[in-house]
């Protein structure tokens, strides 16, 4: 390699995809492709799926994010395990200001709802996190909510001013394939 050469990890070569969109009818002995995740998901029958690669069952591919050892995922953990995950979870989100309790349990159900897609699937409405005041972590709670549901942070668009300008944006950012779109800082109606 030069020092203008870099690798860029990619999970489906482009030739590959435009032969394939191509010529269907040459693409014989292809297993169905639901989708790709990089996190574990509960599958339609309530089982885990927490191995790397394809899954016969959900047809989904599971590529963890470079460098993530995903352990296996107990399907019925004991209480130990539900205290270490919900000690990760509260130390994940140590230091934001929540109001009450419920406002925590709140967001965890919304980090884990993209980890339940086959049992309740996309697409999601729209998610709300506010804070009193700027500076208090709301776009990071943001992004780990994102990396977790497509294994990269949110893609970050500021409301405009106008709601021409809005739909504008929105459709530019919703064109790119972005999984989860954070609308930051939204200081009159959202419509």
């Amino acid at each position: 390699k030069t020092d203008e050469e870099f690798e860029v990890l990619s999970h489906f070569p482009l030739e590959s995809a435009k032969r394939a969109v191509d010529a269907p009818e040459a693409m014989v002995g292809l297993r169905p492709l639901a989708g790709v995740t990089n996190t574990p998901m509960v599958r339609h029958d309530g089982s885990i799926l927490d191995h790397a690669g394809y899954d016969e069952e959900s047809a989904f591919l599971f590529l963890p994010g470079y460098g993530v050892n995903v352990p296996p995922v107990p399907t019925v953990p004991n209480d130990g395990e539900v205290a270490q995950a919900v000690a990760l979870l509260d130390e994940m989100t140590a230091g934001f200001p929540w109001d009450s309790k419920e406002d925590r349990a709140n967001y965890y159900g919304l980090l884990l709802t993209p980890l339940l897609r086959m049992l309740a699937p996309p697409s999601y409405k729209a998610f709300f996190i506010g804070a009193h005041q700027p500076g208090s972590g709301k776009t990071l709670l943001a992004d780990v909510i994102a990396i977790l549901a497509t294994g990269v942070p949110a893609a970050a668009m500021k409301y405009p001013e106008t709601d021409e300008e809005f739909s504008k944006t929105l459709l530019a950012v919703l064109a790119e394939g972005d999984g989860v779109v954070l609308i930051d800082n939204v200081e009159r109606p959202l419509e």
